[in-house]
């Protein structure tokens, strides 16, 4: 494949140039921040251990620009990589949130058209009922005064104070019911015994919301470059274990923290808020918390 002989052309042009300087991948690590599993796979053209190439680029030139290139001589290297310039991506490897691009991409397109749509309907509503009222005024005439309408708005009213004293004693006997339930409700409150601790805590958690329930969950993306186990724990719940394998990815939400570790932090990519924070450590076993207060604790 034309992309990893071009790689693997460049990859060896620099270690032949970092071996001349006598300088170690640990040494080139330390200084620029990318971990040796990454200056490794640009080397030795590991396409698998790569990430995007929008990131691949920026490490490329960095690598480069330690070792003293000029970064125009390094410019003119990488074009030879990416012949084309909608290829941001190298061979194999896809980005985790493309589909969800793709999809608020396609929200904002039909977000003016369904405003549009409530408008009319708005308007159109707005409209018949003027219309109503205009026609209900134009058709209503002044009403007239009879003996008959006298006699019967006496009789109403007859029949109201008939049903208001009613209506008195029953909220008479109404109150004396409501005191007498108050006294026995106290009575109960009073010889009801305590709740536990347990009890206390059991019900402290069943007003603990979800994730789906909160309205800005935090959510942390993790894919695996390798082989990989990570432990995890989500807010207070119990800790838990998965396995990828390369390529695949786990979406983890939660409330206030996300608790991760793993035995090989330069095999998981994290994805953190929409994020790119990159590869998770340079070897060996790493830790962190993940806070809705604060991005990252170690």
């Amino acid at each position: 494949m034309q992309f990893n002989q071009n790689l693997l052309s460049l990859g060896q042009a620099l270690k032949e140039k970092r071996e001349d300087q006598g300088f170690s991948l640990e040494q080139i690590s330390e200084q620029i921040k990318v971990s040796v599993y990454i200056l490794e796979g640009i080397e030795e053209a590991y396409v698998d251990r790569l990430p995007v190439y929008a990131y691949l680029r920026g490490f490329i030139i960095a690598y480069a620009k330690a070792l003293g290139i000029d970064e125009k001589e390094i410019e003119k290297e990488l074009k030879s990589l990416v012949p084309k310039e909608k290829e941001t991506y190298l061979p194999g490897r896809t980005s985790p949130s493309t589909e969800a691009e793709n999809l608020i991409e396609k929200d904002l397109r039909l977000t003016p058209v369904i405003i549009a749509i409530v408008i009319l309907f708005v308007l159109g509503g707005i409209l018949i009922f003027t219309n109503i009222i205009r026609s209900h005024g134009e058709n209503t005439e002044p009403p007239t005064v009879t003996d008959l309408d006298v006699e019967k708005g006496q009789k109403e009213k007859s029949s109201a104070d008939s049903e208001l004293s009613k209506n008195e004693d029953l909220d008479v006997e109404l109150k004396e019911e409501e005191k007498l339930q108050n006294s026995i409700d106290e009575k109960v409150k009073k010889e009801k015994p305590k709740a536990t601790s347990t009890e206390k805590k059991v019900e402290k958690r069943k007003k603990v919301l979800s994730p789906d329930q909160v309205k800005d969950p935090i959510e942390l993306v993790v894919k695996a470059l390798g082989e990989v186990t990570i432990s995890y724990q989500i807010d207070s719940n119990k800790k838990q274990e998965i396995s990828l394998k390369v390529d695949q990815f786990e979406v983890l939400k939660g409330v206030e923290n996300i608790f991760i570790k793993t035995d090989n932090s330069d095999l998981i990519y994290i994805f953190y808020q929409g994020k790119d924070l990159g590869v998770f450590g340079s070897g060996g076993e790493k830790q962190k918390i993940f806070s809705k207060s604060d991005n990252a604790i170690e």
